[in-house]
Formats: structure tokens, sequence, C-alpha cells
């Protein structure tokens, strides 16, 4: 029986290793290469824009643990605003991807936001740094189209791993640039009204300021959610399987057991 709890000890440690919380969307855009709208298969819709969509393409991008196994999206060719819809929510919602500018547009742009109706709240930006070959992040809760805060500067062709916070019974949009394991003190923190009264999608946008083809930047790894661990990367496989041999050992030696106790007693 000790045995039996032992072994029973050790699935519960790994499943809370590599279990994650019920997130609200997670894409790794697994698509075939093409217009976001046209090969998603109805997961995102046009939400406003006249010009090119935009674009699933090969490759993934990674950070630390964090990566997706499909592809990624490219940005910056066009005015188009892609969206997907979200259960609505009344409180706080995260949204974790990974992102990487390789060049950087003449002036900023806000590439992530979060809808409330026709709205885009809690908006995500993008500049050139201070120096040549950087860039800055910048966050808003939708009041401007011009980015509240900024943060320092980052290496263009560097990856980063970014997780927005917008909660629209504050008006706080909170923004964390390459995070620890545990939710800290966020990067960047900025208070505005807002029209909205709940987050109903997710949106992907394009911006006026970078359509003239001197911008390219890639987004993969999408994960919302309303907790923290929500939006942190799926486990691999591998996680998977582990457990899944685990939880089958487990069974196996209860089977054992109960075949050991129907044996006579040796005389």
């Amino acid at each position: 029986m000790k045995k039996s709890w032992f072994f029973l000890s050790i699935c519960v440690n790994l499943a809370g290793a590599v279990a994650w919380g019920a997130v609200l969307y997670y894409d790794d855009f697994v698509y075939n290469e093409g217009n976001l709208v046209n090969v998603s298969g109805g997961n995102w819709v046009k939400a406003s824009g006249v010009n090119q969509d935009i674009q699933v393409v090969d490759g993934n991008l990674v950070y630390g643990n964090y990566h997706a196994n499909g592809r990624m999206i490219e940005l910056g060719q066009g005015d188009y605003d892609d969206r997907h819809s979200i259960t609505s929510q009344s409180g706080p919602v995260y949204a974790g991807m990974l992102l990487r500018v390789d060049e950087v547009g003449s002036g900023d742009t806000y590439f992530f936001a979060f809808g409330e109706g026709s709205g885009y709240d809690g908006r995500v930006f993008v500049q050139p740094g201070s120096q040549a070959g950087t860039i800055q992040l910048g966050i808003n809760t939708g009041a401007s189209s011009d980015p509240g805060v900024l943060s320092g500067d980052y290496p263009t062709g560097s990856v980063i791993h970014i997780i927005s916070r917008f909660d629209n019974s504050t008006d706080v949009i909170s923004l964390w640039i390459n995070p620890m394991d545990g939710e800290g003190d966020p990067d960047l923190i900025y208070t505005n009204s807002v029209t909205g009264t709940t987050i109903d999608s997710v949106v992907f946008r394009q911006g006026d300021d970078w359509d003239n083809g001197d911008s390219t930047f890639y987004i993969d790894a999408l994960r919302v959610g309303t907790q923290w661990d929500d939006v942190q990367s799926i486990p691999e496989p591998r996680s998977a399987a582990l457990l899944l041999m685990a939880a089958a050992f487990l069974v196996g030696r209860r089977r054992l057991a109960a075949r050991d106790t129907r044996k006579p007693p040796v005389t």
C-alpha cells in the first residue's frame, strides 16, 4: 500500500510539472502559408483594412522553453487588421507571444490589441529605438494612437517574449518583456479610461506608419487566458508522454498487487 501511494505521488508531481491552465485561445499558426484570414479556416476574420492581409509564413520563433510547432505570422506590409473572438471577459485578460522585428518602420504602430466590440484597447506598440538597429515597445489602454509609456532599446532581429495584461475594470494595461518564470512586477504600466466594458476578441494590426515596405516583423506562439499560467508555453509532446507513462506504470502496479492478493498461501 505504501508503495502505491509513493508511485501515486510521483504521478501527481509530474502532473503539476507539466499541467497548464485552461486558456481562452492559443494559436501556433498551424496553417498553410498565405493570407491569415484565408488559410486559418475561420479562426481569424478581417476586422478592417484594404491592402495586403497579414501573412502566414514558414518558420518559428523560440525563446527559452516558449515556442510553437506550426508556422508564424508576418506583419508590416499593409493597413490590415485581423481579429479572433474569445469568450467575453469583464476582468483581466493576459496575452503572451513571441516577437521579432527584423526591419523597423519610420514611426510607431500598435500591432496587438484586445478588442471590445468595435474598439481596440490594451494596445501594444513598437517603434524605432533611441539608437540605430533597435526598437522600443510601448503600451496604451486605447485612449490614444500613441504609446503611453516606452521600454528601453532591444536589438532588431532578436526574439522577444512579451506578456500583456489588460484589465478593463480598472483601465490598466501592463507589459512584461522577457519575463522570468513567475509573475513579477511588469516592465510597463499605463492607466487611462476607455469606453469598452468587456473584452471579446484579440486583434493583430498592421499600422499605417509601417505599410510602406520598410518594416518586417514576426509573431509566433500566441496564448490568451485569464491567468498568468494560462499564457505560458504548452508542454512539449514528450512531457505529456512522460505523464502518461507514469500513470500507466501506476495502473500496472495496482493490477500486479491485486493479482498477488489472489494467490494461495505457500505451504
